[in-house]
């Protein structure tokens, strides 16, 4: 079971959601073949500006596997969170339900 709280603006949620849903399904397809055969730590890297906030995603892969990195950066703080590609399904799940509980 997992257990994750995650506050996010309701603009975040719906500027992401499509963003989301392509690294979602480009991590499950097992990704650039090419660039995992070239050691490419970096798989996936996209940034938002959303308010006065930059969000930052990054899917990544090392020996240990593939995981996203999510960076919040504003006013010079940088807050980071990681997520294993094997939680992603449940991470999309809660996030469905915060966009659902405001639609």
């Amino acid at each position: 079971m997992i257990f994750c709280s995650i506050w996010l603006g309701i603009g975040i949620i719906r500027e992401t959601r499509e963003r989301r849903n392509e690294m979602l399904k480009w991590a499950l397809r097992g990704g650039d073949k090419q660039a995992a055969s070239k050691k490419s730590d970096v798989l996936v890297n996209e940034t938002l500006k959303i308010e006065r906030k930059f969000f930052t995603f990054e899917m990544k892969e090392n020996d240990r596997g593939r995981f996203l990195r999510i960076t919040e950066e504003v006013g010079g703080r940088r807050d980071t969170i990681i997520i294993p590609a094997t939680g992603l399904k449940e991470v999309r799940d809660i996030i469905d339900s915060a966009i659902s509980s405001i639609s």
